[in-house]
């Protein structure tokens, strides 16, 4: 993002609901009420609302903005605008794409750049294939308890921070668990350790 604004681009920065630290509207919205989304409305939802706000800001700067954007195509705006986006953000703006074109309206991307987009893995092993199934078999139960997967209060959230920071501390424990990690997942040799240190995985914004 910073290398693109220093070349000179527009660069906006967009955020899913659900973010512990984002508060909603109605401030007495329930737990289960707010939790209750999917990747769905990301794709039919937040992202539309992203890339509208920005096509209404540039139009704006443009000196051509209309008051009815959905009479524009993709060929006739003034600018181009391209998405970066990882993981669930990459599957979401595949389906945002997908869902536009099915009701011939303006996408108004010029391009794509997904990294590692999430999506449904067929081949996999044993640990992912038994918890695949414990969700499913939790997923009545569960939402009686809890209104979502994460982790609930501040502390805890801190908690599990000072374990990411003890792991990088601690070279021994920190390959024992990237070890572990890579094992679990196949292989795969990535810094699992890093990971769980990144700035949204903190007191304040995990989800």
């Amino acid at each position: 993002a910073f290398a693109a604004y220093d070349q000179g681009y527009d660069v906006f920065l967009g955020n899913f609901r659900g973010l512990v630290s984002r508060d909603h509207v109605n401030k007495n919205i329930s737990s289960k009420d707010f939790w209750s989304y999917s990747i769905n409305e990301h794709a039919t939802e937040d992202i539309p609302a992203m890339i509208e706000k920005v096509h209404e800001i540039k139009t704006s700067e443009l000196k051509l903005y209309q008051p009815n954007v959905e009479e524009l195509s993709n060929e006739d705006q003034p600018y181009k605008l391209c998405i970066l986006s990882h993981s669930l953000g990459g599957a979401a703006v595949l389906m945002y794409v997908v869902t536009r074109r099915i009701e011939e309206k303006p996408h108004r991307l010029s391009r794509l750049i997904l990294l590692s987009p999430a999506g449904f893995h067929e081949d996999s092993n044993l640990c992912f294939t038994l918890m695949e199934y414990g969700f499913i078999l939790s997923k009545q139960i569960l939402p009686r308890f809890v209104p979502a997967f994460y982790i609930p209060t501040r502390f805890f959230r801190m908690l599990l921070n000072k374990l990411a920071r003890d792991f990088h501390n601690y070279p021994a424990v920190g390959g024992l668990v990237q070890t572990l990690m890579g094992n679990v997942i196949g292989g795969d040799s990535s810094n699992w350790v890093g990971v769980m240190g990144l700035p949204h995985y903190n007191m304040n914004d995990m989800p």
